[in-house]
């Protein structure tokens, strides 16, 4: 689901997965809710998942709404536990 930043320009996420056969979490950006983009040319901003399955990441965010996309290509059954703050 989608995160609406209000007035905040600043988001800080962290977590834990086990699934880290695939590193790639995404943050996805929409001026609307309806429209995704991971940035410039498919350029996205990657969240790394170390080999515990502990990420952190900060970022920057000028629209209004993200979101968080985890693609499973290998296929097993995964639990993601996500937290953020709002800055």
């Amino acid at each position: 689901s989608e995160i609406n930043m209000g007035t905040h320009k600043y988001i800080a996420f962290y977590g834990d997965t086990d699934n880290t056969n695939n590193t790639n979490i995404f943050i996805e950006y929409s001026q609307d809710g309806v429209n995704w983009f991971r940035g410039a040319g498919d350029n996205a901003k990657i969240i790394i998942v170390s080999a515990s399955g502990n990420f952190y990441d900060e970022e920057h965010v000028t629209p209004p709404k993200i979101r968080i996309s985890r693609p499973n290509t290998s296929g097993s059954a995964e639990t993601l536990t996500l937290y953020y703050t709002r800055l």
